[in-house]
């Protein structure tokens, strides 16, 4: 008898778990990125402050649930490091992200997305804080199994908005081609 509950209860468990995974309702999951980024810069105080060009590697592990039928709400921690006039730019991240998934055909999806994040950036021992919006208009996603995912964006609008000293410092980034992003997610 001990038995027979035993393996009632796994395949009621089984049964639930595969239901789940083929959903794909949850994953997890690390975003790369490397690229050439020019970025306008401007203070509220001062104007135009004009642009920069810099070269960025950024790493972002994200988590991930699909609320609705291919609408997808996560959260990610980001870490980034951008090289620019001679000066190393770190910056941390954290924030929710909002994907709508519309099928192109069988497993690839295009995939665009809304970033919010809080921000903390340092260089040259000066530290700021503040919020950023990313736009991700050309995302793609293929699922070659129903458990993996293989992600990357192309076209990006970013901006971010920070404090320092009373002056808020507002950064406007249009990344073309030259900065893609790579990821791989894990459904469950």
């Amino acid at each position: 008898m001990k038995r027979f509950i035993v393996t009632v209860v796994c395949a009621i468990v089984a049964t639930f778990s595969v239901s789940a995974q083929q959903k794909g309702d949850v994953y997890i999951g690390c975003d790369f990125g490397i690229g050439v980024n020019n970025t306008s810069l401007s203070a509220s105080d001062y104007g135009s402050l004009g642009s920069a060009t810099g070269v960025e590697f950024a790493i972002k592990p994200k988590f991930g649930v699909f609320v609705a039928k291919n609408f997808m709400i996560g959260v990610g921690v980001g870490y980034g490091v951008e090289a620019m006039e001679g000066a190393a730019v770190h910056a941390l991240t954290l924030g929710p992200t909002f994907s709508y998934y519309v099928p192109l055909c069988e497993g690839l999806y295009y995939t665009p997305t809304i970033d919010l994040a809080y921000c903390l950036a340092a260089s040259d021992g000066e530290s700021l804080s503040g919020f950023g919006l990313g736009v991700t208009l050309f995302g793609l996603e293929y699922r070659p199994t129903p458990r993996i995912g293989i992600s990357g964006g192309l076209l990006s609008l970013d901006y971010s908005l920070f404090a320092q000293g009373g002056a808020a410092i507002h950064s406007l980034d249009l990344s073309l081609t030259i900065n893609p992003t790579i990821g791989v997610k894990l459904y469950f």
